[in-house]
């Protein structure tokens, strides 16, 4: 292949990867997991422009509207990485929906290119384009590639980066390839738990498989786990200065999230069984990566076993098992995270799109062994369309379960500022919404659906704002009906508006 030739695959391949990936780019925050991230990320990116960095001194403030510093509340349960990234772009390109998700969108571009960088490294340049295709396609990332969340494709990347870091230092044991690679660890790290889970594994494959006794390097690798311990370290650190000052934490602390996501429970509070919940995950991988993909990675997954059971496992293979090791380990490590988060295995992308590029590797030698060139070129172009055809179906399929409410939500949040002052708490019938809050842009307190909880929240405020959606003014008849005497009640645009002063 020319060098011509190559430069004009890959740049059709990041041009349509890019592509798939910014359907949802220009529009509100939309989806079920795309709207929550977008809308709580973005909000407390939102408040780094709003406050300035030394007022939220770097933390995570989630409160919505103008509050006094002795009043933020923090949202700190993962490293800050994304929603600094994400302010940065807001001070770039002003605070949008589109900028916010630009950032994701950049780093899920960047990946494509990262998949093809270590699979040179393992394979070959041709085979590396495959490699980069099937990223570019996979139903995953196009529905999640620009999803504003600390588990997206900002992690992938840098986790992907030291992995390739990792994998010329192998070779080369140059100094800048370890730097490579501690450079990903930490970003990684700085972004969510994932990355953490690399390096055990990176120190594990070294020492198993690469030591060299009384080798500088053997004493070398372990400055990777230093650098996962210094971000661990540093970042507990910030979240006690944070807290200090008796700072609250939105949905609930630190501690109280690790003992949630080590358990099995569902948001609803039911226990969840390990067949119910392999079942979900096989549904996901269905639904975000494809039968065919699937099976491709079974197929590598089958020859990898044959190797072992010979005692040959190729280094590249230990690599990829190495990439789609972090995921597993974090996912059973923090099972309850699975639950309704189908996005979470997007850690799986690298080595699933490696995975099946070996596969289809194998394969191709394997036919053309056995039954010549044409049937080689007939079978993995058959496997290339069945691949093709069901990533867009697929993708398609996601987008068409979208539901339009944020159109709605943004609407009302334009109603709510024009009625209110940055100041106001605005008081809400329904269960917390973070997309709600988001558009109005207001501090708010959900769930006032008695005369009680009305009353008490009232206190808090010398000025408020009460909210209900017209369509459940019947089931919270009560609360609407009490707040109305002798208060003026406006309806705009599908909502119960009833303004209060004190």
């Amino acid at each position: 292949m020319t060098n011509r030739a190559r430069n004009l695959m890959f740049l059709t391949i990041v041009a349509v990867g890019t592509m798939l990936r910014s359907h949802d780019l220009l529009r509100p925050w939309i989806g079920v997991h795309n709207a929550w991230g977008g809308a709580m990320y973005g909000n407390i990116a939102r408040n780094f422009v709003k406050y300035g960095y030394w007022a939220t001194e770097f933390g995570p403030v989630s409160n919505g509207g103008l509050v006094s510093p002795d009043r933020f509340e923090f949202y700190y349960h993962y490293p800050p990485l994304l929603v600094w990234l994400v302010s940065a772009s807001f001070h770039m390109f002003g605070v949008h929906e589109w900028s916010a998700r630009l950032v994701p969108l950049m780093f899920s571009t960047g990946l494509m290119g990262l998949i093809y960088l270590v699979a040179r490294q393992l394979f070959s340049e041709r085979l590396a384009l495959l490699a980069m295709a099937i990223s570019a396609i996979l139903p995953i990332e196009a529905y999640y590639g620009s999803h504003v969340d600390v588990y997206g494709s900002i992690v992938v990347f840098f986790t992907t980066l030291a992995l390739l870091g990792y994998a010329r230092w192998l070779v080369s044991s140059h100094r800048r390839d370890l730097v490579l690679c501690i450079l990903g660890v930490v970003l990684g790290c700085m972004t969510a738990w994932y990355t953490f889970f690399l390096v055990p594994l990176i120190i594990g494959h070294h020492r198993f498989v690469h030591a060299q006794h009384e080798k500088p390097r053997d004493r070398e690798v372990w400055l990777i786990a230093l650098s996962a311990l210094a971000v661990f370290v540093l970042f507990l650190l910030h979240r006690r200065l944070l807290m200090a000052s008796g700072r609250t934490e939105v949905h609930g602390t630190l501690i109280e999230k690790l003992i949630l996501r080590m358990g099995t429970r569902a948001s609803d509070g039911q226990q969840t069984t390990l067949m119910s919940l392999v079942a979900r995950q096989a549904r996901d991988f269905y639904h975000l990566y494809t039968i065919p993909v699937v099976i491709l990675t079974a197929a590598w997954a089958g020859f990898v076993l044959k190797d072992a059971v010979n005692r040959r496992v190729q280094g590249g293979d230990w690599l990829i098992l190495i990439l789609l090791g972090y995921g597993f380990l974090h996912n059973a490590a923090f099972p309850s995270f699975l639950l309704g988060h189908d996005f979470m295995i997007v850690c799986y992308v690298p080595g699933i799109a490696l995975a099946a590029t070996g596969a289809c590797d194998r394969l191709a030698r394997t036919i053309g062994h056995q039954w010549g060139r044409t049937v080689q070129v007939a079978a993995m172009s058959t496997i290339a369309l069945v691949v093709l055809a069901s990533a867009l179906v697929s993708t398609k399929r996601l987008h068409d379960s979208d539901s339009e409410y944020a159109g709605s939500l943004k609407r009302w949040g334009d109603t709510i500022r024009s009625t209110s002052a940055e100041t106001d708490v605005v008081l809400v019938c329904s269960k917390e919404d973070r997309i709600f809050q988001y558009y109005a842009d207001r501090d708010m307190i959900f769930s006032v659906d008695s005369k009680d909880k009305f009353d008490s929240s009232l206190e808090r405020t010398s000025a408020a704002l009460f909210v209900c959606q017209a369509r459940q003014t019947k089931e919270h008849r009560g609360v609407v009906e009490y707040v109305r005497i002798a208060r003026d009640r406006r309806d705009l645009d599908s909502l119960v508006l009833v303004g209060l002063r004190r």
